[in-house]
């Protein structure tokens, strides 16, 4: 964030830019691996963001560590990320297309973007998140923007609900 409130171009373009501390009116989006990257940031780190968006969210095992040897995948894996943590105070939105990438392989741990979606909402749903799954019937990946051009605004709408600036 000291970046960009710092960088001259930013300043210049806009002079009046502020980023609040408050991680309640922080949040992220992406789609694919950034829908991912959304997702887990706010998971990691909900004392900084709170508020998200995953379009074809990658909640699959692309990339692991020595923690988590499954990636995203391990938010509902055998590890049950979600449900052997604490509630985290985070809103997430998120989306997986009926044709997605791998859909209807059912490849666990691996490549099934449409799978993983659903045990993640449905691993979501049992701890009682502020959680939204969006299934994109015949869509597919982010290059298919049907789904994000059809629900942004809502998802939006959504994922902000109950913040007001200035609390």
């Amino acid at each position: 964030f000291a970046a960009v409130v710092s960088n001259p171009a930013i300043k210049a373009a806009y002079p009046n830019i502020a980023i609040t501390k408050d991680p309640e009116g922080r949040g992220a989006i992406g789609c694919s691996s950034g829908g991912s990257a959304a997702i887990i940031m706010s998971w990691f780190r909900p004392d900084l963001f709170r508020r998200v968006i995953g379009y074809d969210a990658s909640l699959v095992n692309l990339q692991s560590s020595p923690m988590y040897p499954l990636g995203a995948w391990d938010l509902h894996s055998d590890l049950e990320l979600i449900q052997n943590s604490p509630v985290k105070p985070i809103r997430i939105m998120f989306n997986d297309n009926e044709m997605d990438n791998g859909a209807g392989t059912g490849e666990a741990g691996a490549k099934d973007w449409l799978l993983a979606g659903q045990r993640t909402a449905a691993a979501l749903k049992g701890k009682g998140y502020h959680y939204r799954w969006l299934e994109g019937m015949g869509a597919k990946h982010c290059s298919d923007a049907r789904v994000q051009e059809t629900s942004m605004g809502d998802s939006l709408v959504w994922v902000w609900r109950g913040y007001s600036a200035g609390q």
